[in-house]
């Protein structure tokens, strides 16, 4: 919500935004005519793609002319991470869409969904897509999108949404209480859930210490290579991003390692927190713990079938597929059609770990194919 307001503001500043930048900054307008979400912000961006606000067209037709310009006129691949929003980031309420096609988004449940594109004025994070440019067109009936885009996973195993978590009553947390340690074992029993279909190869319990506290010793391969697995495991989890976009620093990355060990360590009868662990929480914590939220609010940790670690939307379902389209900026999950072969529906973006920077575009294993999405 705040990230929101304070992109609301820089639109008023920065007048090179896209339209789909300033729809993405409000998904929590609350118009009493939805097509006024769209048209209310016209005046914003420097170039609208040629809209003009017409109370004459149904809001489904707002919405349709809003995705087809921006898809096809301005090859703007962002919009697609606006579509579908069916459930809320909070609490998995279904919401009805409109009778509109998987790639159009629509503007009366824009939910609370955190979009992973980089808003234009800002460095763009994410390549999956490749160098290439997109090459995205309708069909006459604007019924169909046509990408090409390379498939590379498909998601074998998801984590439950965040949601669905029981919060801890005061009972749970004994002898501690309060809404602080109910919130730590919350986070701690999200994060074990996470933990379970990642794998063990991706954590083993340690003692949650600051990095001054930790005695340099000479490092295995067998511990480098635990360590790589759960900054892996880490980065996936932060959507290999904090706050505005920005990629995750090393040392936010390490005080993240530090906050999930005290998670575990904190309910522990022994339990003491170190002068390095206080301070730590007191840098990092909250950007580490909003972080995680702001990612797991909307989505649904995930393995794949080759043993990638990945995040999807929370409609996402097993057997679902990641497509790297050509020049968008982060991968898709699309879901194959049981009626026609090689049509897809889109189910929304994703983060899936060694593709992020298109490294799909440079192995050879993966071939580059038309992509119908309905």
């Amino acid at each position: 919500m705040l990230s929101a307001v304070f992109m609301t503001y820089l639109i008023t500043v920065y007048r090179k935004l896209t339209l789909v930048d300033c729809v993405t900054a409000t998904p929590v307008f609350q118009c009493t005519d939805h097509r006024d979400h769209l048209y209310s912000l016209l005046s914003l961006p420097q170039d609208t793609g040629g809209l003009e606000a017409d109370y004459s067209l149904s809001i489904e037709e707002v919405c349709m002319r809003f995705a087809v310009t921006t898809l096809v006129s301005c090859q703007n691949l962002k919009l697609l991470c606006l579509a579908p929003h069916t459930l809320s980031g909070h609490d998995s309420q279904k919401h009805d869409r409109l009778a509109l096609p998987s790639w159009v988004p629509d503007l009366t449940s824009q939910g609370s969904a955190n979009p992973l594109v980089s808003y234009t004025i800002r460095p763009q994070l994410f390549h999956a897509g490749g160098e290439q440019k997109p090459s995205a067109t309708v069909s006459a009936d604007r019924r169909v999108l046509h990408v090409k885009g390379r498939i590379v996973d498909r998601v074998a195993k998801l984590v439950g949404p965040l949601n669905e978590v029981p919060f801890p009553t005061e009972e749970d947390v004994a002898p501690k209480s309060g809404f602080q340690p109910r919130m730590k074992m919350y986070m701690r029993d999200w994060v074990g859930r996470c933990i379970e279909v990642a794998g063990e190869e991706h954590w083993k319990e340690t003692e949650s210490k600051g990095e001054q506290e930790q005695t340099p010793v000479e490092e295995t391969n067998e511990e480098a290579e635990f360590r790589r697995r759960f900054s892996n495991f880490l980065e996936t989890l932060l959507c290999g991003m904090i706050t505005m976009r920005d990629p995750v620093p090393a040392e936010v990355l390490q005080a993240a390692q530090i906050y999930v060990a005290h998670l575990v360590d904190y309910f522990k009868d022994d339990f003491e927190m170190s002068e390095g662990v206080r301070m730590m929480m007191l840098t990092y914590g909250a950007i580490v713990e909003n972080s995680l939220l702001a990612s797991a609010s909307c989505r649904r940790f995930c393995r794949t079938t080759q043993g990638r670690l990945g995040q999807v939307r929370n409609e996402a379902r097993e057997g679902d597929v990641f497509v790297c389209i050509v020049g968008a900026e982060v991968p898709y999950l699309l879901r194959a059609s049981t009626e026609k072969e090689g049509v897809y529906t889109l189910v929304g973006d994703s983060f899936l770990l060694g593709v992020m920077q298109g490294e799909a575009f440079s192995n050879q294993r993966y071939e580059t194919v038309d992509i119908a999405i309905e």
